[in-house]
């Protein structure tokens, strides 16, 4: 029993640290797809790092959860002292698709704190296109909810941009 507890406790650490991480190194979005005549949505959430401990400690957590997702590896370069270029790795977690994303937004919701907002706008869009028929039209509702996704990215910040001291 204490054994359990003790599980259950780690969980609910992690869980916290991970929303912490998706609030600080994280993006929740809807990208668009437009391969087609329309345009189609696709929900993610992400996570960037060029540490590989914290991004193999997110996929530990996302694996115990059962959240699938995969992790892609970017080469990129920057302008460093003197202006000589120094090559750079950074990973990315992505956990793309309604499905993946209707399984991780209820568990991870709770956790997250600056970013709340959005998840739950785009836990909105994913539950209302998973109740609709395969490939039906996006609705006004859920081209709103993609909108107001995209403008909390774009603001970055989900509250009045006042900032409060004590």
């Amino acid at each position: 029993m204490i054994q359990g507890d003790n599980q259950q406790e780690r969980l609910k650490q992690d869980l916290h640290w991970l929303g912490g991480i998706i609030d600080g190194e994280g993006m929740i979005t809807a990208m668009t797809r437009s391969d087609s005549k329309t345009p189609t949505y696709i929900p993610r959430i992400s996570i960037s790092n060029s540490d590989t401990t914290i991004i193999e400690e997110c996929r530990k957590i996302l694996v115990t959860l059962g959240v699938a997702h995969y992790i892609q590896k970017k080469e990129y370069t920057i302008l460093g002292k003197r202006g000589r270029p120094k090559e750079r790795i950074k990973y990315e977690i992505l956990i793309n698709g309604y499905k993946r994303n209707h399984k991780a937004l209820p568990i991870l919701l709770p956790y997250i704190r600056s970013k709340h907002r959005r998840a739950e706008l785009l836990l909105d869009l994913v539950r209302s296109r998973l109740s609709a028929p395969h490939r039906s039209p996006y609705t006004a509702h859920e081209i709103h909810l993609v909108k107001r996704i995209r403008l909390f990215n774009k603001n970055g910040t989900e509250g009045t941009g006042s900032i409060l001291r004590d």
